[in-house]
C-alpha cells in the first residue's frame, strides 16, 4: 500500500485493472508515459506529467496533479480529504491540452489558516477543459479556479451538469465564489457554463471575455458578468439576461441538500427552464433530457 506504481514512456498501451474481485491499492501513481488506462484500483495521489492519451476510471486518493499533458480523461472515482494545498491542479506552464474531469466527486479540501489559497481544482492556462457531471463539496475558497501562472491564459472551458456546493474559508464563513476566472487571466476566450447547480456565485474577473456563455443554470449568484451571454438560467437574487428567471426560493427545491443529493422535487422553479437549443443530452446521472429541459444538473425524476 505504501508503494507508488510508475508507468515510464512506452510506445504499446499499457493497462492496469483489477482482476474478478480483486481489491488493489497503490500508495499514489505517477505516470510518465503515453497511452495508459488505469480502472477500478485504488490510486492514492495520482501524479501525471508529460504524458498523452492517459486514462484514470474510478480512481481514488487525495490529489491528482497534471502538468504538460494532453488527452487526460480523470473518470469516475474520489479524490480529497486534503489540507491547504487543491484537490486537483493542472500545472500552468508549459499548458496542458484536452483535459476532462467526467462524474468525479471533489471532496474536503480544506484550509486551516488565512494564509492558505486553496481550491478543489486549480487550473492555470489549460487549453480545452471539460469538467462534467461532477461534484464538488467541501470546498475552500473555490470549487474551481481558473488563472494563469507564466503561460497562456486558459482557454475554452466547459463546465455542465455539474454540481458545486456552497465553499468556505479557512475559518467556516462562506467564501464568496463557487467558481472563480481570475483577473490573472487577461483574456477569457471560451467559456460555457450550462446546466449546473450552483449553490454560491460565479466570478469572471478577466478584462477581455471572448465566447462566454451561460445557459440553463440553477444557481444562488448575485451578480452578472460582462462580457458572458446569458440564457435561461433560473437566479436566486437577480436575472442576467431576458430569458433568465429570478426564484428567491431556488435553492431549497431539492430532495436533500445535507445529504448531497441535488435532484429536483416536484414544483421546483427549474422545471422546464433551460434552453432546449443548449442542454446536455443527458443530465448528471444519465437521464435524458425532455424537450423542454431543467435548468440545473438533474431533470426531475431522476434516478439517484
Amino acid at each position: 500500500d505504501d508503494h507508488v506504481a510508475a508507468v515510464a514512456a512506452r510506445r504499446e498501451e499499457v493497462v492496469l485493472v483489477v482482476a474478478s474481485g480483486g481489491r488493489v491499492v497503490f500508495g499514489g501513481l505517477s505516470v510518465r508515459g503515453d497511452h495508459v488506462r488505469v480502472r477500478g484500483i485504488v490510486t492514492g495521489d495520482v501524479d501525471i506529467q508529460n504524458a498523452r492519451d492517459v486514462t484514470v476510471i474510478g480512481g481514488q486518493g487525495r490529489t491528482v496533479f497534471l502538468a504538460a499533458v494532453r488527452d487526460v480523461l480523470i473518470q469516475g472515482g474520489s479524490y480529497g480529504g486534503n489540507q491547504d494545498g487543491p484537490t486537483a491542479q493542472i500545472g500552468a506552464s508549459p499548458a496542458s491540452i484536452d483535459v476532462t474531469f467526467d462524474r468525479v466527486d471533489f471532496h474536503d479540501a480544506t484550509a486551516t489558516n488565512p494564509t492558505v489559497h486553496m481550491e478543489c481544482l486549480w487550473a492555470g492556462g489549460v487549453q480545452r477543459l471539460t469538467v462534467r457531471d461532477s461534484l464538488f463539496r467541501n470546498c475552500a475558497y473555490f470549487a474551481i479556479f481558473l488563472t494563469t501562472l507564466n503561460g497562456p491564459n486558459p482557454k475554452d472551458v466547459l463546465l455542465e451538469n455539474n454540481v458545486f456546493e456552497p465553499t468556505s474559508q479557512w475559518n467556516g464563513r462562506p467564501a464568496p465564489y463557487t467558481v472563480n476566472v481570475s483577473n490573472w487571466v487577461t483574456t477569457m476566450d471560451g467559456l460555457v457554463v450550462r446546466n449546473n447547480t450552483v449553490a454560491g456565485d460565479i466570478a469572471v474577473q478577466s478584462a477581455t471575455v471572448r465566447r462566454a456563455r451561460f445557459a440553463g443554470n440553477l444557481g444562488a449568484i448575485g451578480s452578472c458578468a460582462d462580457g458572458v451571454t446569458y440564457s435561461h438560467n433560473v437566479w436566486t437574487l437577480r436575472t442576467c439576461g431576458t430569458t433568465d428567471r429570478q426564484a428567491s426560493a431556488a435553492m431549497s427545491h431539492f430532495v436533500d441538500r445535507a445529504a448531497h443529493d441535488w435532484r429536483l422535487k416536484a414544483g421546483a422553479a427549474a422545471v422546464d427552464a433551460a434552453d432546449d437549443g443548449d442542454a446536455p443530452a443527458n443530465d448528471r446521472s444519465g437521464f435524458k433530457r425532455g424537450p423542454l429541459p431543467d435548468a440545473g444538473a438533474y431533470e426531475l425524476g431522476a434516478p439517484s
